[in-house]
Formats: structure tokens, C-alpha cells, sequence
């Protein structure tokens, strides 16, 4: 299968509604990011931050660390590296799903894929979407085969949403989680493309 190129950044995916538990539409798109969405980025990463969100990043971000975490993401994908997708809800990034290519040769048809999405936006289905959205880029952009995801032994929403995808366990770290000084077991999930 032929890779296709490289995405630019702000490029659209996909553009659809969504209702949420009380009955309001919100607007959803799905799209790579620009240098000026630092700031948006920011502030969803460091209410992840602040939640205690089971994610890596456990310190809050300011804005020069998250202007240089942009630049180095661009830059990956703008070297077929990476995949990388900002949820965008009613004008306003609230998430973001990349996915990463394996660097050796033997791996490179491997991708290792993460999300996430601001709690107020959790439970109406745009997870799995911005899942799938990441994972049809990753095969369509960067020739994936394979798709590698984890989460923390205690996160049941990410791990019904795995299942729910068809991702099948295939490991666990015990331990391999630092969860602010409590270690987790990371479970290891894996997916064909």
C-alpha cells in the first residue's frame, strides 16, 4: 500500500455533530494542529494535569515548553513520523490522539497510539472516533500495520473503548505506571490494521 503525504497543519478530517447527554449539538472536527493552537493545547493538557487524568504527563505546562512540544510534533509529522490529531469542539481544542511510528526497521510497521479528551466531553462518543480517526491516518499516512496502545490497570473507560475497537490485550508491566507515586500495572493492547 502507498503512503500518502504528509498532512499540513490545520488540515481537516472530518466535520460532524454530536449531542450531548443534555440534549445540546456541539460541532466536532477532527484536524492536525498549528503552531498557533499552543495555547489551546496548553490548557487541555493542564486540565488533564490538574483532573489527575490517568495520562504521562503528571506536571502542569507552560506555554514555552508546549510551543516546543508543538514545533518537535509538527516537525514529526511533517516527516511521516507521526500522526497527530487535535479534537476541535465548537471552536475549541478540547483533545488530542497521535500516533507514533516505531523507529527501528524491524518495527516500523508498528505505531504506538495514545488520546485523550477533557472531561467535560468524555461520554459522548467523540473518543472513539478521534480513535479511529488516528488509527485510519496512522495506516493511510505512515503505512501502519499494527497499532500498540496502553492504559493504567484502573482506567475501565479506556479500557471498554479498546475493546470496543477490537484491540486485544497481548502484555502487562506490573508497575510499569506511575500513577503520582502510586505504581499501576500498564496493560498493553494491540490492534491490525
Amino acid at each position: 500500500m502507498k503512503k500518502a503525504e504528509p498532512r499540513k497543519p490545520g488540515t481537516v478530517l472530518e466535520k460532524f455533530d454530536v449531542t450531548d447527554k443534555k440534549g445540546k449539538v456541539h460541532r466536532v472536527v477532527f484536524r492536525y494542529p498549528r503552531m498557533s493552537d499552543a495555547g489551546e493545547l496548553m490548557d487541555y493538557i493542564n486540565s488533564l494535569v490538574e483532573e489527575r487524568a490517568y495520562v504521562g504527563k503528571q506536571k502542569m505546562t507552560k506555554i514555552t515548553e508546549e510551543r516546543k512540544w508543538l514545533r518537535d510534533s509538527l516537525k514529526a509529522v511533517k516527516e511521516c513520523k507521526k500522526v497527530h490529531i487535535c479534537l476541535d469542539i465548537d471552536g475549541k481544542i478540547v483533545g488530542s490522539g497521535e500516533v507514533r511510528r516505531k523507529s527501528l526497521d524491524a518495527n516500523r510497521h508498528v505505531g504506538t497510539i495514545g488520546i485523550g479528551i477533557a472531561k467535560e466531553y468524555r461520554g459522548i462518543k467523540v473518543g472513539k472516533g478521534l480513535m479511529q480517526a488516528v488509527c485510519k491516518e496512522g495506516k493511510a499516512v505512515l503505512g501502519l500495520k499494527l497499532i500498540e496502545s496502553s492504559y493504567y490497570e484502573r482506567n475501565i473507560a479506556s479500557e471498554r473503548l479498546h475493546k470496543s475497537l477490537g484491540f486485544k490485550k497481548a502484555g502487562r508491566i506490573p508497575g510499569g505506571c506511575n500513577y503520582y507515586g502510586r505504581y499501576l500495572d500498564e496493560i498493553i493492547v494491540v490492534k491490525k490494521l
